[in-house]
C-alpha cells in the first residue's frame, strides 16, 4: 500500500522523531516492543533513542503506524508537557530561523504565533505556548522544534569541521571594493549582517579570519549572507544617483510617499537645491519645528554609520567633478547626466544633511572648485 504524502518535514531524515526535551523527559520509559522492533532498536530501548540517528541505516522509512504512535503519544501527554521548555538549551543568536524549510502550515502557525523571532528569544518558549498558538497541532509543533534542533546540530558540526570552501568564499569578499562600505549599521543591509561591534563587512571578516576558532557560528552566518549581500550590492550599483539616495533615505527614515519626497528635497538629495524648513513643512502640513525634528532624527541615525556608506554613484560623481573642476553648476549637472551617473539634471550643491558624510569631506572639497 503506497504511503500517503504528508506536507511536513517532520518524520524525514532531516529531523529527529522526538525533540530533545521530550527524549530527555521520557528517557527512562521503554518503547513498546513493536515500536522498538520496527525502528530497528534493541528491546528495552527508550524514547531517548528517537533522535536523528534513527535514519543512519539509510533504508529506514517511517510507517504510518509509527508516525501515528508518536503523534498520539505526544497528544495524549500534552497537559503533562505544557510547562516544559521546547528547547533544552538556549539557542544562539546567530541561528537563522527564517530560511528553515517549514511546511506551509507550520510556517503560517509560526508567523501567526510570533515565533519567527531571533533564535535566542525562543529559549523560554514552552509546549503550552506552542499548543496555544492558533491551528498549531502536534505535527507542526514537532516539525518546528525538530527542524530548529537539526539546523543547530548541523551548524555546530560545521563549526567543528569548517568547510574550506566557506573560508575561501569569505576571503574573496574581503577583497571586494564594497567590503569596507557595508555594515550592520546601514539599514539596507542590517537584516543580513549580525549586529556585532565591528563596523563593516571587511572588519568582521578580517577578525574572523585572524581568529578562525573564535566564533564559527558567526563565520557560518556571514557565509550564508554572502549571496544576498552580493545581490543587493549589484542592485544598488545599477541605480542612478537619485535612486540610490532615495532608497537609502527610505531605509534610514522608514518614510515613504510625500514625507519621503519632502525630506529628499529638504536634504538636497533629489537633484534640486535644498528647500527650506518652511517649504518642507508646508508640503507636509506640519510646522517648521516638526520638520527640523524629523531632520535631526535622521541626522542622528546617519551618525551611527561610522563608515562611508556604499553609494557607488556618489563616488563616481565626485570623481568626475574633481577631474573636471573648476566647473560651473550647469556644466556639472550636464556632465553627471551625460555620464549616466544621474537620470536627470542634478544640482551638485552642498546638501543640508551630509549623510554621515555620505562623502561630506570629499563633497566639500569638490564643491569648492565648482
Amino acid at each position: 500500500m503506497p504511503q500517503k504524502k504528508i506536507d511536513s518535514n517532520w518524520g524525514t531524515a532531516a529531523t529527529a522523531l522526538l525533540p530533545q526535551s521530550l527524549r530527555t523527559a521520557w528517557a527512562d520509559e521503554p518503547l513498546p516492543e513493536w515500536v522498538a522492533r520496527e525502528l530497528g532498536l534493541t528491546p528495552g530501548s527508550t524514547s531517548a533513542a528517537l533522535d536523528r540517528s534513527i535514519w543512519s541505516s539509510g533504508t529506514f522509512v517511517l510507517s504510518d503506524r509509527l508516525r501515528n504512535f508518536i503523534l498520539n503519544l505526544v497528544n495524549a501527554r500534552r497537559s503533562e508537557i505544557r510547562p516544559l521548555n521546547a528547547f533544552v538549551q538556549p539557542l544562539p543568536y546567530w541561528l537563522d530561523l527564517k530560511d528553515l524549510p517549514f511546511s506551509t502550515r507550520t510556517r503560517n502557525c509560526v508567523v501567526r504565533g510570533g515565533l519567527l523571532v531571533e533564535a535566542d528569544q525562543l529559549s523560554e518558549v514552552t509546549y503550552g505556548r506552542l499548543f496555544d498558538t492558533w491551528a498549531m497541532g502536534v505535527v507542526s509543533i514537532l516539525e518546528f522544534i525538530c527542524l530548529v534542533e537539526a539546523r543547530l546540530e548541523r551548524t555546530i558540526t560545521s563549526q567543528q569541521n569548517p568547510d574550506r570552501s566557506v573560508t575561501e568564499e569569505l576571503l574573496k569578499i574581503i577583497l571586494e571594493p564594497w567590503a569596507d562600505q557595508v555594515g550592520p549599521a546601514d539599514p539596507r543591509f542590517s537584516d543580513l549582517i549580525p549586529a556585532v561591534p565591528r563596523a563593516t563587512v571587511f572588519e568582521i571578516l578580517d577578525h574572523l579570519m585572524s581568529e578562525p576558532g573564535e566564533d564559527r557560528g558567526l563565520l557560518e552566518q556571514m557565509a550564508q549572507a554572502v549571496p544576498e549581500l552580493q545581490k543587493r550590492v549589484r542592485a544598488i550599483k545599477a541605480l542612478p544617483l537619485e535612486r540610490q539616495l532615495t532608497d537609502f533615505l527610505r531605509a534610514l527614515s522608514r518614510f515613504d510617499g510625500e514625507r519621503l519626497a519632502a525630506l529628499l528635497d529638504r536634504f538636497g538629495w533629489s537633484g534640486s537645491p535644498p528647500i527650506t524648513l518652511e517649504d518642507a513643512g508646508s508640503r507636509l502640513g506640519v510646522t517648521r519645528e516638526r520638520v527640523r525634528q524629523l531632520q535631526e532624527r535622521i541626522s542622528d541615525r546617519l551618525k551611527q554609520i561610522s563608515f562611508l556608506a556604499y553609494m557607488p554613484a556618489l563616488d563616481l560623481a565626485l570623481a568626475l567633478l574633481r577631474d573636471k573642476s573648476p566647473i560651473s553648476i550647469a556644466n556639472a549637472s550636464a556632465l553627471l547626466k551625460r555620464g549616466r551617473v544621474t537620470e536627470g539634471n542634478f544640482h551638485p550643491g552642498e546638501p543640508n544633511c551630509s549623510c554621515g558624510g555620505l562623502r561630506s569631506e570629499a563633497a566639500r572639497a569638490a564643491s569648492d572648485n565648482w
